[in-house]
C-alpha cells in the first residue's frame, strides 16, 4: 500500500512537472458494495490518477476521465483534451477478468469500432487494462511484452 501512494504521488509531480497540470478533480475512494451489480458501482464519473504502460509510468494518461451511465459511458483520453466520446458499452461480468465491451463511432471515421478492456475493483479504486491496438487485453500485466496500458482510476467526489 505504501508503494502504491507513492506511485500515486510520484505519477501526480510527474504530471505537473511535464504537463504544467494540476490535478482538477476532487477524488474519493470507492468503496465496492457486493450488494449491488457492478454497473451500480460503477455508475458516475472516474479519473485516472495512475498510469502504466509496457511497464512504465504513462503521465500522458493521468488525469485523463471517464463517466458510466447505465447504457452510455463518456471518454475523456487526454487531461488536456476537453473532448469527451460518448459511447455505448456492455459489462461482461460473467468473465474472468471482467469486461467492458466499448461501441465507439471514431469521429469522421463512420464505422462502429469495438474494443475490449478488463475491469476490477481494488483498494478504492476502478483498475482497467487495455491495448492501443483494439485487441483484447488478457491480464492486468503491463510489461514490455504486453504492451497493455493499466490504468489506476478514482471516483470523483
Amino acid at each position: 500500500m505504501i508503494k502504491r501512494n507513492l506511485r500515486l504521488r510520484a505519477a501526480t509531480i510527474l504530471c505537473l512537472a511535464v504537463l504544467g497540470c494540476g490535478p482538477s478533480y476532487e477524488v474519493v475512494d470507492h468503496v465496492y458494495d457486493p450488494d449491488q451489480s457492478d454497473l451500480e458501482n460503477l455508475l458516475g464519473e472516474w479519473v485516472c490518477v495512475d498510469a502504466v504502460t509496457a511497464g512504465k509510468p504513462a503521465p500522458d494518461l493521468v488525469g485523463g476521465a471517464i463517466e458510466f451511465e447505465k447504457d452510455l459511458i463518456y471518454l475523456k483520453a487526454q487531461p488536456r483534451n476537453n473532448k469527451w466520446v460518448q459511447s455505448g458499452y456492455v459489462l461482461e461480468t460473467e468473465q474472468d477478468p471482467k469486461r467492458i465491451v466499448i461501441n465507439a463511432t471514431p469521429h469522421g471515421a463512420g464505422i462502429p469500432r469495438v474494443w475490449v478492456e478488463l475491469y476490477r475493483f481494488e483498494d478504492g479504486s476502478l483498475v482497467i487494462s487495455r491495448t492501443g491496438d483494439h485487441e483484447v487485453p488478457y491480464s492486468f500485466d503491463s510489461t514490455p511484452e504486453t504492451g497493455y496500458s493499466l490504468l489506476t482510476y478514482k471516483r470523483v467526489k
